[in-house]
């Protein structure tokens, strides 16, 4: 614990795992060379294991180490971990994963700057795309249509989320600090804060300012790009960047065929 641990943090879940060895017993003893050995084999797994771990703000809660009178050795580790535990968009947490589990495969990690942008923007487009413009609905014999009127870019320096997120200081937009040759992936859990953030984002932060209240977001794109880093001992950050059109619902009167 004194080289693994950390229960300075804050956590929303813990996952159990357990390692196993084996040290020789001779009439009831082990050698003091022998329990080394399995240490240092133990502490190289744990940290192969952490390493391994694809979880957000990961950290060993606690590991115990027990030797049976058989010689059997178990390493258990308790792991702290966050994920989200605020929806921004979706009416709870709940209905939040209920969607990201309709869109998002937990078995499949998504790249950053291909798939999971792909996924992304069909889910968010999807939810959005179905949504009514405004009430009421156009009168019988008539057809609402939008009417562009700007595009916002949404940048992950701009754009803290106060509950935190697994993200460069707690953005709400994806940036992922890491050196240029990486390829860095989002599991489920990343996917689901991003899609929660991202549909929100445009609601939250320019709908409901002054002179917009007559336009609402209608359709989502994500870029990305990669920021050197400021200082040379600092990683590259991969981002991504929000791109969102508005436009102002308008109600056709004329009667066509369409």
């Amino acid at each position: 614990n004194y080289d693994f641990a950390n229960v300075n943090v804050e956590f929303t879940d813990l996952r159990y795992d357990t390692l196993y060895y084996q040290v020789r017993v001779t009439n009831g003893q082990v050698s003091l060379s022998d329990l080394n050995a399995v240490y240092a084999n133990m502490a190289s797994d744990i940290d192969a294991f952490y390493h391994s771990l694809d979880l957000q703000e990961k950290h060993f809660r606690f590991i115990g180490a027990s030797v049976s009178a058989n010689g059997q050795v178990m390493a258990t580790m308790i792991t702290s971990y966050y994920i989200l535990d605020h929806a921004w968009y979706f009416n709870g947490v709940w209905n939040a994963y209920l969607a990201c589990y309709e869109w998002f495969d937990e078995n499949i990690q998504y790249v950053w700057n291909t798939t999971a942008i792909q996924r992304l923007e069909e889910a968010i487009n999807f939810y959005e795309g179905r949504a009514h413009a405004y009430p009421p609905l156009p009168p019988v014999h008539s057809r609402g249509y939008y009417l562009y009127t700007m595009t916002v870019e949404f940048n992950y320096a701009d754009h803290t989320d106060q509950y935190h997120s697994p993200f460069v200081d707690d953005s709400r937009i994806y940036a992922w600090e890491t050196d240029s040759q990486a390829t860095p992936t989002l599991d489920l859990n990343l996917m689901c804060y991003c899609l929660d953030s991202y549909l929100d984002l445009p609601f939250s932060t320019i709908c409901q300012q002054t002179g917009f209240m007559d336009q609402r977001p209608v359709h989502w794109k994500i870029r990305w790009k990669i920021d050197d880093p400021v200082e040379p001992s600092h990683w590259h950050t991969f981002n991504h960047i929000l791109e969102v059109k508005f436009a102002r619902y308008i109600i056709n009167d004329s009667s066509n065929e369409y």
